[in-house]
């Protein structure tokens, strides 16, 4: 899976980006079957299994169109305005993806009768473990995207990093890398991205 995500970027390190989201799903399908009391059996291995593939879809599509969006300005765009200009338009067919997979998983979480004990622990996981990834990816993955593109340009000698203003320069006595940090976590935030979304 990663040789294949590592030809498709063509890079080493997007491939790492679009895991960030697997740990998050798997934890929530464990949170979703604690919640609605299923035991952890073959089925339910089965969803999580149904589940890597699910999630990672949510990264590829932000880290595949933050890439596209960076390529048609030539690399001049910084990351932030490329992160700012995809992470909008990518979060409409996330939103509408996760919907849709948690209503087709509803009917058989809340199955009963004959059979019910195989299908249930399958759909809680796939339930849960959407949802969350989902929520936690529009906060993971832009930032993890931000983090190693700043550790590619530092490596590579690349100073598009200096375009940027860092919140750090506007804050006496705070470090580099709390800036880089704020400046992170202020371009995934999902209410900026729920504004720009909105306005479309």
């Amino acid at each position: 899976s990663y040789m294949v995500l590592a030809s498709q970027f063509n890079s080493f390190l997007d491939p790492l980006t679009v895991f960030m989201a697997l740990p998050f799903s798997i934890s929530g399908a464990f949170v979703a079957l604690l919640a609605a009391g299923q035991s952890v059996n073959i089925y339910s291995f089965i969803g999580l299994i149904m589940l890597m593939g699910i999630v990672k879809k949510n990264s590829i599509l932000l880290v595949d169109f933050t890439n596209q969006v960076r390529d048609r300005a030539g690399k001049k765009t910084t990351v932030r305005a490329g992160l700012l200009e995809a992470c909008p338009i990518r979060l409409r067919p996330i939103l509408m993806t996760s919907s849709a997979t948690i209503a087709g998983a509803l009917p058989a979480a809340l199955a009963f009768g004959p059979g019910a004990e195989a299908r249930k622990p399958m759909a809680v996981a796939v339930i849960g473990g959407v949802f969350l990834s989902t929520l936690l990816t529009l906060y993971v993955v832009p930032c993890v995207y931000v983090f190693f593109e700043w550790l590619s340009a530092k490596v590579l000698g690349d100073h598009r990093w200096a375009q940027e203003p860092t919140v750090a320069s506007t804050r006496r006595g705070a470090s580099p890398l709390q800036g880089r940090l704020r400046r992170a976590v202020a371009v995934a935030t999902p209410t900026a991205l729920l504004a720009r979304f909105l306005d479309r």
